[in-house]
C-alpha cells in the first residue's frame, strides 16, 4: 500500500504536462513575434549600397555643382534658377535607363583621367523650359512627344551642356583635377549604354526650376569608374576654417555684373505738407546747394563730387568717397 500510495494517477499527470513550458525550437529565443511588426520590401534589382561604402567627398561634389550651376544658368539665361539636388544613388544602368523620360538628352562624355565613360542627362521638360527662356517665351508647358530633337533645340543642349560641364570641372577640383569632354548625343539609352545593363552606376540627380517649367540634369557615373578615387570620396571633408579665398574671388567676379542704379543728390530742404500742397510752377525753393553732389546707390551715400561740363554734357568729377 505504500508503494501505490506514491504512484500518480492520470489527472495529477495531465496537470504536470500543460504546466510545463515546451522548448523552443533550435535557433529561437522562445519570444511571441511583436503584432506590431512589418515586412519591409527589398528590391532585388538594386545593389546593395551599405557594401559600397559612404562617400561623403561626393556629396561635396554635388553641392558645389548646385552652386556653380545655379550661377552659370543665371549667366545663361539672366533668370534666377531654383537648382536642388536629390541624394545620389547607386543603381543597375538597366534599372536607371528604364526610368528615364524620353525623347531625354543623353550625352556621352569622358572624364579624364578617370576610366571609361559616363554621361550627362537633360530631361526633355529642361530642354523645353530652357527654350521658352532663351527666346522670351510665355511660360508655356511644352507638350512632350516621341521624336528627335529640333536644331535649334540641340542648339540650346550644346549651351546647357558646355555650361554643366565647366561646373562639373570646376566641383570635382578639390578632389581631382578633370577634363570633361563631350563624345555623343544620343535620345534612346540603347545607343548610350555606357556599361553593361546589370554593372552599377551612380547617379547625380539635379533639379532645375525656372519660370517656363521645371525639369532634372543627371551625372552618371560608372561605378568602376571612381574605382581610382575610392579613397579620396571616401574620407570625411576636412572642417572649414577661415575665409575660402576661391569662394570670394567668385563672388566677387559674379557681382562685378550686377547693374545698380546711381542717383546724385545736389541738395535737400524740409517743408511742411501744406506748404508742398501750395507748391505752383514758378516758385522756388532753396535747397542750400554746396557745389558739392553726393553720389547714392540704392540711398547709400558712396561717392561726393563737384559739377563740371564735358563735352556740352553735365558730368560729375568724383572728388572724395563719403
Amino acid at each position: 500500500m505504500a508503494e501505490d500510495s506514491q504512484v500518480l494517477n492520470q489527472n495529477e499527470i495531465d496537470a504536470l504536462l500543460h504546466a510545463a513550458p515546451r522548448a523552443p525550437p533550435h535557433g529561437t529565443s522562445g519570444t511571441a513575434p511583436r503584432s506590431d511588426a512589418q515586412p519591409v520590401p527589398f528590391d532585388f534589382s538594386q545593389p546593395d549600397v551599405r557594401a559600397q561604402g559612404r562617400m561623403p567627398a561626393l556629396d561635396k561634389v554635388g553641392d558645389r555643382m548646385v552652386r556653380n550651376l545655379r550661377t552659370a544658368l543665371f549667366t545663361l539665361l539672366r533668370r534666377m534658377a531654383d537648382v536642388s539636388r536629390k541624394s545620389i544613388t547607386l543603381e543597375r544602368f538597366s534599372s536607371y535607363a528604364a526610368s528615364l523620360t524620353l525623347p531625354s538628352s543623353l550625352n556621352i562624355a569622358k572624364f579624364a583621367p578617370l576610366p571609361g565613360k559616363g554621361l550627362i542627362v537633360l530631361q526633355p521638360e529642361l530642354v523645353f523650359a530652357g527654350l521658352d527662356m532663351l527666346f522670351g517665351g510665355k511660360g508655356r508647358q511644352a507638350r512632350l512627344e516621341q521624336r528627335e530633337f529640333t536644331a535649334i533645340e540641340n542648339r540650346v543642349i550644346e549651351l546647357l551642356l558646355r555650361h554643366s560641364c565647366d561646373c562639373l570641372v570646376d566641383a570635382w577640383s578639390p578632389v581631382i583635377r578633370i577634363a570633361v569632354e563631350p563624345v555623343g548625343m544620343e535620345v534612346s539609352p540603347r545607343f548610350a549604354a555606357i556599361v553593361a545593363p546589370d554593372e552599377t552606376v551612380v547617379v547625380m540627380r539635379l533639379r532645375i526650376a525656372l519660370e517656363s517649367g521645371a525639369g532634372e540634369l543627371h551625372v552618371v557615373m560608372p561605378n568602376a569608374m571612381l574605382q581610382p578615387v575610392r579613397e579620396q570620396l571616401a574620407a570625411e571633408p576636412a572642417p572649414r576654417t577661415g575665409r575660402d579665398p576661391a569662394w570670394a574671388k567668385a563672388v566677387q567676379r559674379e557681382l562685378g555684373d550686377v547693374p545698380v542704379e546711381v542717383r546724385t543728390l545736389m541738395g535737400s530742404v524740409s517743408v511742411s505738407l501744406a506748404q508742398f500742397a501750395r507748391l505752383a510752377p514758378g516758385d522756388v525753393l532753396d535747397c542750400n546747394f554746396s557745389g558739392i553732389a553726393t553720389l547714392q546707390v540704392e540711398g547709400i551715400p558712396v561717392q561726393r563730387g563737384t559739377l563740371a561740363q564735358l563735352r556740352g554734357r553735365q558730368v560729375i568729377r568724383i572728388e572724395s568717397r563719403d
